[in-house]
């Protein structure tokens, strides 16, 4: 169940004040309480064995700024906070690769930003979630955007590599040539509707599970245009044969738990 708490996020409206300090010609001033839209969200719906939990947040910023186009710049972020009182230094690794990734898609300066986490799901040693980021910065004719996905081991902290999920290359191998094949299939069918004309698929830049399924995606090299983008998915249970005993995807299917944003 979703409860709404409203909190202040000092440090987005100070950053605000700082930028209008440092840049004379700038008439950048935070927005008044009444205009203010900042908050948390927090859900906690997910669980793994006892021992792992998320919060869902979501952040919002809006500070008033006249050289902006619409008279103000926006900031949002969703993503999952995760939480262990048996492992804090695991869940606080994992924090710490969340908060990295947001920050890839934040403006040096002014500018509108938008991270928000699509798919949680919370496995037995494992978290892997897929995400949209949009930002337009100051500087920027047009805005850019860009998808995709990262995977946590709540073993270690570590980010989770797809190929050492395998029981060997060779497996690995076969899975990546059947998958690039099957993206290459669903990208034909993508062109063929949209009339764009795409690259062909030679290899996949992402992988996300919801639990029962492993998702493989081939995301466009240009970060304003999604239209090459393609994914497809695979039965987990169809790859046991391929996949480790001790794999975290196969651990995940097992005993996870999903959530949805």
């Amino acid at each position: 169940m979703h409860s709404l708490k409203t909190v202040l996020l000092i440090g987005f409206l100070a950053n605000g004040l700082l930028l209008a300090a440092c840049d004379s010609s700038a008439t950048a001033n935070v927005a008044p309480p009444d205009s203010e839209n900042v908050k948390a969200d927090r859900s906690k719906n997910t669980r793994a064995v006892g021992q792992f939990e998320y919060e869902l947040r979501t952040e919002e910023a809006s500070v008033l700024d006249d050289r902006f186009p619409f008279g103000y710049w926006e900031i949002t972020r969703v993503y999952p906070e995760i939480l262990s009182d048996s492992h804090p230094l695991v869940a606080d690794a994992a924090n710490q690769k969340i908060a990295a990734l947001i920050d890839q898609y934040r403006c040096d300066g002014l500018g509108d930003q938008s991270f928000r986490t699509q798919e949680v799901f919370l496995g037995n040693g494992l978290l892997s979630i897929a995400y949209e980021a949009m930002w337009m910065c100051a500087a920027m004719q047009s805005p850019a955007s860009e998808s995709g996905s990262l995977n946590i081991s709540l073993t270690n902290g570590t980010e989770v590599k797809l190929e050492d999920q395998f029981r060997g290359p060779s497996d690995y191998a076969q899975f990546r040539n059947q998958a690039i094949r099957k993206l290459n299939r669903e990208l034909e069918d993508k062109v063929s509707d949209a009339g764009e004309g795409c690259p062909e698929v030679r290899a996949f830049n992402g992988f996300h599970t919801d639990g029962t399924n492993l998702i493989v995606s081939s995301r466009s090299d240009q970060q304003d245009s999604t239209a090459c983008d393609v994914e497809v998915s695979f039965r987990l249970q169809s790859l046991e044969g391929k996949l480790r005993a001790d794999s975290v995807l196969l651990a995940g299917a097992r005993e996870g738990n999903a959530g949805q944003q």
